[in-house]
């Protein structure tokens, strides 16, 4: 028997079906690779708007900014995250220099917070497209609302983070995009 999924000798999918006995045409269906990874080149709405407004940008002849390579070099998404994680990473600075032996939690509470607020904040930034920002103005509010939004749904030192805030925190930041990106 021959492998249908790979020795096609370039039949379109559709002509494979037709070939394949009847207990085989529901799993390829299922399983076939072409219908499954259709979506993974196609651009999302939020990525053609950025495409829109840099294309914008750039046909408006706007002059080379070094000003904004060099923000852009210095405040890359790992630095932001920083910032804005600053007070949660303290928390464990000052966990640790009340550190106990005898503690049983050593300081674990503090650790996942931090994490859980750089993964949250990093993955924030990339939904609304920090690195692709046009101009230090538009940077700077990105790192604003990403900042607001997570102290409005897990408040200030990220104790309130669940499933039902991270849903609103992405439902909130879905929400700025097209202010950002207009």
């Amino acid at each position: 028997m021959v492998w249908p999924f790979t020795s096609n000798k370039g039949k379109e999918t559709s002509e494979l079906t037709k070939e394949l006995p009847e207990n085989l045409k529901g799993f390829f269906e299922e399983n076939n690779p072409d219908s499954k990874h259709q979506s993974i080149f196609e651009e999302s709405p939020h990525q053609k708007r950025v495409n829109q407004v840099l294309l914008k940008h750039q046909k408006q002849n706007t002059p080379y900014s070094y000003e904004l390579e060099r923000y852009k070099q210095k405040e890359k998404p790992q630095v932001v995250t920083a910032v804005n994680c600053a007070e949660i990473q303290q928390q464990v600075v000052d966990c640790f220099r009340s550190f106990n032996l005898t503690s049983t939690t050593q300081c674990k509470f503090e650790i996942g917070k931090t994490t859980a607020c750089v993964e949250i904040q990093n993955r924030a930034l990339k939904k609304l497209y920090y690195e692709d920002c046009v101009d230090i103005d538009q940077c700077e509010k990105i790192r604003y609302i990403v900042d607001k939004l997570f102290t409005e749904n897990f408040g200030q030192y990220g104790d309130e983070v669940n499933e039902v805030t991270k849903a609103n925190f992405d439902k909130s930041l879905d929400g700025m995009f097209y202010k950002v990106w207009k």
